[in-house]
């Protein structure tokens, strides 16, 4: 009534205090002993409903001695005939799970290592998305995108970030239109980060957004790819034996290897492939041979690796140089030969010039006619 004193309480009042409700009926809560700035603040509330005539809707929370409670509370003003406040219905609704809910989805909004948003989306005349407006963000937002929230928080995204990729807005249409989520991978050139993004509808008319930095993975991920290139595009002969001998790995440029041997990834090495690969395997150390593929010549080194079970080759192609070698000693020997007869006409030169002089002089001792 207007003097606050209950004249109706419901018997749910015992989940809150150890009371029964007779006990209430008649009196107001300060004279009932409830603490005095509690009773303060419910008397200014009713007041002001039996003030003005309108209802009131608040929240507060009592301690007692069952515990801590947070209500919901309404305040219905009772008129009589004349229009004039007679009594207030006062509804208090238990909401202390629900704001303890509030308070650990919160608490876990906050801690958690993804970014996160929540929007909502704004449609044209004819309902289709056109912008979203950011309504929350977590930390983790803030962190990775480098945005304050109060910069981002009641903005449209567009503004915020106006250079946005149209991916982003086609997937956020999408999802709006469709309430399926999604999750994509993209680099933001805004914030010059890779982001792995999952796109939901937490209710019509609302779109989230969660996303985690994988920049770093990212980049591991390209330089490792990078590296496995590396081998594929090496112009050089590099294969892998296995401890059981099966061929694990080869390039491209070891094919003719494989083929001379017979072989092929997945496959038991042959030969003299086989057996340096043992050999090496056996004394821990590198073994280098010379081994003909076809037309071609390599040179393999066969490198251990006791530690992972395996056997690194590396092949080295010296066709080109055998061939030059065997050039160079062909042309050595013409020219060894060369010098040899060069040497042999020499000294036959020399022989023959006296005995060609001594010709001549006994011709010129001769008459005509014996010459005749």
């Amino acid at each position: 009534d207007a003097q606050f004193r209950l004249t109706y309480i419901s018997p749910s009042v015992r989940n809150v205090v150890p009371m029964a409700p007779e006990q209430f009926l008649g009196r107001s809560h300060r004279e009932l002993g409830f603490a005095p700035e509690q009773c303060d603040f419910w008397e200014r509330t009713l007041a002001a409903v039996f003030a003005t005539g309108g209802p009131r809707e608040t929240e507060f929370t009592f301690e007692g001695p069952l515990g801590a409670f947070v209500f919901d509370w309404r305040l219905v003003p009772e008129f009589d005939d004349a229009g004039a406040v007679t009594g207030v219905m006062s509804i208090a609704r238990d909401i202390t799970d629900h704001r303890r809910t509030e308070e650990n989805y919160r608490a876990l909004f906050n801690s958690m290592v993804d970014g996160h948003a929540l929007f909502d989306v704004l449609t044209d005349g004819a309902g289709e998305p056109v912008d979203y407006r950011i309504v929350a963000v977590n930390p983790a937002f803030e962190r990775l995108t480098g945005l304050p929230a109060a910069q981002a928080v009641g903005k449209r995204v567009l503004e915020v970030v106006p250079n946005v990729r149209v991916r982003w807005l086609e997937e956020f249409a999408r999802v709006a239109a469709t309430g399926q989520p999604v999750h994509f991978e993209e680099s933001s050139r805004t914030f010059d980060r890779y982001m792995a993004v999952t796109l939901y509808q937490p209710r019509p008319g609302q779109l989230a957004i969660s996303f985690v930095d994988i920049t770093d993975r990212r980049r591991a991920r390209e330089q490792v790819a990078s590296l496995a290139r590396m081998a594929a595009e090496n112009p050089e002969p590099l294969l892998r034996l296995g401890a059981d001998g099966i061929v694990q790995d080869a390039n491209n440029a070891a094919t003719p290897l494989l083929t001379a041997f017979r072989t092929s990834p997945g496959e038991p090495a042959t030969g003299a492939l086989a057996d340096h690969a043992r050999e090496a395997t056996a004394s821990g150390r590198r073994v280098q041979v010379e081994m003909a593929a076809g037309p071609r010549t390599y040179v393999a080194t066969f490198v251990p690796v006791p530690e992972s079970g395996y056997v690194n080759v590396y092949g080295h192609d010296v066709t080109d140089r055998k061939q030059a070698e065997d050039q160079l000693r062909q042309a050595q020997k013409m020219e060894a030969i060369g010098r040899l007869a060069g040497g042999i006409a020499h000294d036959f030169n020399n022989l023959l010039t006296p005995i060609l002089g001594y010709a001549e002089m006994l011709l010129s001792m001769t008459a005509d006619d014996d010459r005749q």
